[in-house]
């Protein structure tokens, strides 16, 4: 996961609590339509937020798929997911609430779908982010050569008793480029110290043992 299940949930939940808070607050104080029309394009573009991300990755994956988006060692493209969907869960509210304050009559059937449509934000914020936790497995570290000009990142992940190690070079802060791969059964190299790293000017050469007593390497060349 990308952080301790329990926090995750805990801030799911707090996520939800907050926006029916935010709901039954709002729907009950005076709030001015000219302030709202100014706020409007903003909270739309905080509610689009969740479905501009995914669509920016998948141009990334079909333009160059050994690419991958990576902020530091915890910022995959899944857990920025997670950070938009809990601002278009905000956004939505709002646009939710400010709709009924101004568009229809405060009658209960409109109090009742307005109560829908936070609901139903809430269901889709918890299986949206709860499917990227799941997705987002493995750990991630970042290793910088001695002089800071080049930087790895490898990635190792199980699944059941085998998986894969994968090595990254930072092209740059936002992007990171797959430069090989290795199978490993039932270890985790890195997190248990059972690696060497032989830093070149031109190359660097990451050793491992794969978990069958095998020493495995991947090269990676520095353009």
């Amino acid at each position: 996961m990308i952080a301790s299940e329990t926090g995750f949930y805990f801030l799911i939940l707090l996520t939800l609590c907050g926006g029916m808070i935010l709901n039954v607050y709002l729907s009950n104080q005076p709030v001015n339509e000219a302030v709202f029309k100014k706020s409007k394009m903003i909270l739309y573009i905080g509610f689009s937020l969740c479905f501009i991300w995914p669509l920016f990755n998948l141009v990334v994956y079909f333009i160059a798929p050994e690419y991958k988006v990576m902020v530091g060692i915890w910022g995959t493209w899944l857990f920025l997911q997670i950070v938009w969907n809990f601002f278009a869960f905000a956004s939505g509210t709002l646009l939710s609430v400010f709709h009924y304050r101004f568009k229809t009559e405060h009658k209960w059937d409109n109090k009742f779908l307005l109560g829908l449509k936070v609901v139903g934000l809430a269901v889709l914020l918890f299986i949206s982010n709860v499917l990227c936790s799941l997705l987002d497995e493995g750990n991630y570290y970042s290793f910088s050569s001695p002089d800071n000009t080049h930087t790895i990142v490898v990635h190792e992940r199980i699944f059941f008793k085998t998986g894969t190690l994968t090595v990254y070079e930072r092209m740059n802060p936002l992007i990171i480029c797959a430069q090989g791969a290795e199978e490993i059964y039932e270890i985790f190299p890195v997190m248990q110290n059972d690696y060497s790293i032989n830093w070149n000017q031109d190359s660097v050469t990451f050793c491992f043992d794969n978990g069958r007593n095998e020493e495995k390497s991947i090269l990676v060349l520095f353009d």
